[in-house]
């Protein structure tokens, strides 16, 4: 275990951690796109195939936030000797977990009302189409 840990690291893996929430917001994005294409159109008055995508959509969501947080308190901020270089740090842990919740939401919500034609539209489905 490292014993010396300097602002300058401190600076580093806050830097990081902000590029990896976007990394990974757009690689959920990806998984999400992939998952709504794999998921067959269903016919007839009450097709399901929607509501897989919501529920996978949801998953994705959680999971990816979720673990995104974890991964970070449990491999990063325990990891940090010094007790304000924790606090500093969690802060960010915070405010980039959060990051990866709205960056999420934003692109599937934006493309899937660009994309009206494609399955992750129906995701979010517009009121008049």
């Amino acid at each position: 275990m490292q014993t010396e840990f300097t602002l300058n690291e401190l600076s580093n893996l806050i830097s990081a951690i902000y590029i990896w929430a976007i990394i990974i917001s757009v690689l959920a994005f990806g998984l999400i796109f992939l998952i709504s294409n794999l998921i067959a159109f269903q016919g007839g008055k009450n097709p399901k195939d929607p509501a897989k995508r919501k529920m996978w959509f949801f998953i994705i969501w959680f999971v990816t936030s979720a673990g995104f947080f974890v991964y970070n308190f449990w491999f990063n901020y325990m990891e940090i000797p010094n007790i304000a270089f924790q606090s500093d740090y969690f802060i960010h842990v915070i405010i980039s977990s959060l990051l990866v919740v709205v960056l999420y939401f934003l692109l599937v919500f934006i493309v899937s009302k660009i994309c009206k034609s494609c399955k992750i539209a129906t995701i979010f489905p517009s009121k008049n189409g």
